[in-house]
This record gives structure tokens, sequence and C-alpha cells, in this order.
């Protein structure tokens, strides 16, 4: 054998280990990108049960109760207390939306679950009270507010965006 055979031979196994080496860093890159998705998946969902778990709270159910019914009749704490329960809300339906983006849920399945979490605290009329005095510049993204507005059944608007 000639020194141009071995190399020849040598060009051969240098390119098997390419490819399987590329083969390899694919193989992880997937295995890694799942994981990594289903971990959010796991988060977004720990976040809701988080949320709903605070529901528990007899306290807080009154509370809730009496701010749906009207925002206005409630004391100062206790209407914080309940925007609070709203933002925390409309955080936990938002990291469906935040998911949809990684591929993890199919857009139609995202927005259902995110419609259902929003009117299940927002569609009262002490929730409504409070978001037509803060829709216009409301604490929340501007994708969110916009989806909010169309789940309450209020006109598109533009928001600043900074």
């Amino acid at each position: 054998m000639d020194i141009a055979t071995l190399a020849a031979f040598a060009d051969i196994l240098t390119t098997l280990g390419v490819l399987v080496s590329v083969i390899f860093v694919w193989v992880e890159l997937k295995r890694s990108n799942r994981e990594n998705r289903l971990g959010n998946w796991f988060h977004a969902t720990g976040r809701l049960n988080d949320y709903r778990e605070n529901l528990t709270d007899p306290a807080l159910n009154a509370l809730i109760l009496r701010g749906r019914k009207d925002i206005n009749a409630l004391k100062p704490e206790e209407a914080e207390a309940f925007k609070h329960h709203l933002l925390q809300n409309q955080l936990a339906a938002q990291t469906f939306i935040r998911l949809q983006g990684l591929g993890i849920e199919p857009t139609k399945v995202s927005i259902r679950a995110f419609r259902k979490i929003v009117l299940e605290a927002w569609d009262h009329p002490g929730p409504r009270a409070w978001w037509t005095e803060i829709r216009a510049d409301p604490p929340v993204v501007p994708t969110v507010a916009a989806l909010i507005d169309e789940i309450l059944g209020y006109p598109a608007m533009e928001r600043p965006v900074e």
C-alpha cells in the first residue's frame, strides 16, 4: 500500500468520523430541546396550579366573590388584593400564550386555555369595571391586553409599546 492509498483511506475515515459526530450532535440537540420544552410545560402548569391552589383559602374566596360583584365596594386594601388576584390570573394564563411561541402546545389549545382562565376571573362586573379603568395602559404585555379586550368584547385599541 502506497502513501496515496493510505491518505485516501484516512480521508474516508475522517469523513465518517465527522459525519458520526454531526449525527450525534443533532440527536443530542433534539433530546435537549425536547427536555427543555417539557420543563417549560411543567413550569407553566405548575404556575397555574399554584394560582389555583391559592383559591382554596376561604378568606380569599370571600374577597374574590365580593370583588367580582363590585370592586368599588371593597376596602382599599381589599381592592388591592383583588387586583393582585386578577393580575396573577392573567400571568398564569399568559404562560400558555408564551408556550405557543415555543411550539409546545398548538396555538388553538393555548388560546382556548388562556380564554377559559381569563373568563373565569375577569368576566364579572367588578373585574370588568377595573379593566375599563386601566385598559388604555394596563400592567400586562400588549398582546395579552388585546386578547383580554377580545375575550371581554371590547373594541381593539392601540397601546403604548416601550
